[in-house]
């Protein structure tokens, strides 16, 4: 393959690319905001009781509790909504350097950064202990969420760099054929 036809063909793969991952990621900053689960609190307290009873020294209660659970809220897919929009936002902006500059070493940065970003997202929002006394049912926008989160920082951690290393490999320029010699012959005379 040509080196010109290698760089468009390059050009292009990557910059469909930026454009379906920045689709994404702002699907996934909308859909943020969007009320898409629902939370039911106990209205029993159950869990609390529970835990109370567990640390409580004497069994002065002995009657099994029942949990009503009644619909307290309709909140976004996440709790950190504005931080999620700034994650989703830090992912896609350097889509747009590779838009510009469509290489393959711009691309790996990309994952990188993203693999960068997803860890510190991670870090930042981790909660060992739930809430106990909360029950969560999600609204289908909420799976259309978590599809198009995963979908996008899936492909840019493991796809792309998969992409850039077969795409490296397949198209590198091979090396001119060792010259043919002719046969030496000896010749008696």
């Amino acid at each position: 393959m040509d080196d010109d036809r290698r760089e468009q063909l390059k050009a292009k793969i990557l910059r469909g690319l930026v454009v379906a991952m920045t689709i994404l990621g702002l699907v996934a900053i909308v859909l943020c905001f969007v009320p898409s689960v629902q939370v039911y609190k106990d209205a029993h307290d159950c869990a609390n009781e529970a835990l109370g009873r567990a640390l409580s020294w004497h069994n002065s209660n002995h009657h099994r509790c029942e949990p009503s659970w009644v619909l307290a809220e309709t909140r976004g897919p996440v709790d950190h909504q504005v931080g999620m929009a700034l994650y989703f936002l830090a992912v896609i902006a350097p889509g747009l350097l590779v838009r510009k500059w469509p290489t393959l070493k711009l691309a790996m940065l990309w994952a990188f950064l993203t693999f960068g970003a997803t860890f510190l997202m991670i870090v930042a929002t981790f909660e060992l202990f739930g809430n106990w006394d909360e029950h969560l049912v999600q609204l289908p926008l909420s799976y259309v969420f978590g599809l198009a989160a995963s979908t996008l920082v899936i492909t840019l951690i493991a796809l792309v760099p998969v992409f850039c290393g077969v795409f490296a490999i397949a198209t590198r320029k091979r090396p001119p054929p060792p010259p043919v010699f002719p046969t030496a012959r000896i010749v008696e005379r």
